[in-house]
């Protein structure tokens, strides 16, 4: 009793622990307050009455909350089997007919290949090419059609140059194999262009089908990857405040503590106090907040609202970084300080346009852009080039095809 009692008042506060500091405690009670109000959107996390509203809002589509009302307003509360949704196929395009040729055609191409009695010496080495051509086309086709995200387009593009490789490597194993197998190879290279070009259209496709429109703004990173970003300057910020430090040993200088006191000043002194704000946890968090919460999980309504606030919030946070970067009043050098800096920028550059509204340009006809998709003189060029260099390319292709079949010495 005597060794409880010693603890207890030691300890009065019961939010504090032998193992815990009340700076640790207050750092993870403002973390819970800004999760509560990113996820809920409300203004004070300790009023029960809103947190209560706010719950019901975003699940009001639920059983549970349908009960709750219910309940409120006198009726029964009902328990009723919620119904599964009913899974749709998905929306057939423009591109369906040539995605299923190009598919059957490589398919027809492989097998032609690895049946083939002349190469059954390489039979196990085309079974791997067959396998790996496979797999790659089926991750394409998934990836393909969310290339509203930027990671999915990315990755598209990776294994579409993959594929590529494996086209190239085929015409040049053709051209070294006997004449009677050299067809085969190279229709297998013909397929895999007809696959890998389908890829393009249907990312194109996939930007059209969910009302691009006019808008040509795409996040350049995904958007489960803002959330991330936004903790990382968050943290940096408290390592650059010294909140995150509970004691220095003798020998060590407070480099944070002391880049935040001149850069704090020299803010104050060259008339940038309004940037002394973004300082603080609180309002540095809420500003990232809302450029998160407008993006909407990277759907085009988020992303055309986002394309329109976003460059006009960003300046002050990018005046913050250069200022910061550019201080020669913080002398030597402070690591916190830069961290914070690079963490921001590196939030601040999830905001730049991305350029994958060009392939819009591959999967409508020209026609179309006047009245639905806009036509910007700007990326006119960029656009007109890229429509050019997959003309050249397929014109290359049938070129290097031909001379590969009749063996002549000169291309007309």
């Amino acid at each position: 009793m005597s060794a409880y009692s010693s603890t207890s008042s030691n300890y009065p506060n019961k939010s504090y622990s032998p193992g815990s500091t009340p700076r640790s405690s207050h750092n993870a009670s403002l973390a819970l307050d800004n999760l509560i109000r990113r996820e809920l959107k409300v203004t004070n996390p300790n009023d029960a009455k809103e947190i209560a509203g706010a719950l019901l809002s975003r699940y009001q589509g639920t059983p549970q909350a349908i009960g709750i009302t219910r309940e409120a307003e006198g009726l029964p509360f009902l328990r009723t089997t919620p119904m599964m949704p009913v899974m749709s196929a998905p929306p057939e395009t423009s591109s369906g007919a040539e995605l299923k040729q190009a598919m059957d055609d490589v398919e027809r191409d492989l097998k032609e290949l690895t049946s083939n009695a002349i190469l059954k010496d390489v039979t196990p080495e085309l079974e791997g090419w067959a396998a790996a051509i496979r797999s790659m086309m089926s991750e394409a086709l998934n990836s393909a059609r969310f290339a509203l995200d930027s990671s999915q387009r990315d990755k598209t593009f990776g294994l579409r140059r993959t594929l590529g490789d494996y086209a190239r490597m085929a015409r040049l194993v053709g051209a070294l194999s006997s004449p009677v197998v050299n067809v085969n190879y190279r229709n297998l290279a013909q397929s895999i262009d007809e696959f890998t070009s389908v890829l393009l259209v249907m990312m194109g496709e996939s930007l059209a089908n969910v009302s691009f429109n006019r808008s040509r703004y795409l996040l350049q990173v995904p958007y489960s990857e803002l959330q991330a970003r936004r903790d990382s300057a968050i943290y940096a910020l408290r390592n650059f405040l010294g909140s995150t430090q509970t004691a220095y040993a003798p020998n060590e200088w407070p480099r944070g503590v002391d880049a935040y006191r001149k850069l704090y000043k020299y803010l104050d002194d060259h008339g940038q106090g309004d940037l002394r704000s973004l300082l603080t946890e609180n309002e540095l968090s809420r500003i990232m907040d809302l450029l998160i919460q407008r993006a909407s999980h990277g759907n085009i309504e988020g992303l055309r609202n986002l394309g329109a606030t976003a460059q006009l919030e960003l300046p002050r946070l990018r005046r913050l970084v250069i200022i910061g970067s550019n201080i020669a009043a913080v002398e030597p050098s402070s690591p916190p300080l830069n961290a914070f800096l690079q963490a921001l920028q590196l939030f601040i550059d999830a905001f730049d346009s991305a350029g994958g509204f060009r392939l819009l340009r591959l999967a409508r006809p020209p026609i179309l852009f006047y009245g639905l998709y806009g036509s910007s003189s700007n990326d006119e060029d960029a656009e007109t080039r890229l429509v050019n260099l997959a003309l050249g390319r397929n014109r290359l292709a049938e070129l290097l095809d031909c001379f590969l079949q009749c063996g002549c010495s000169t291309i007309g």
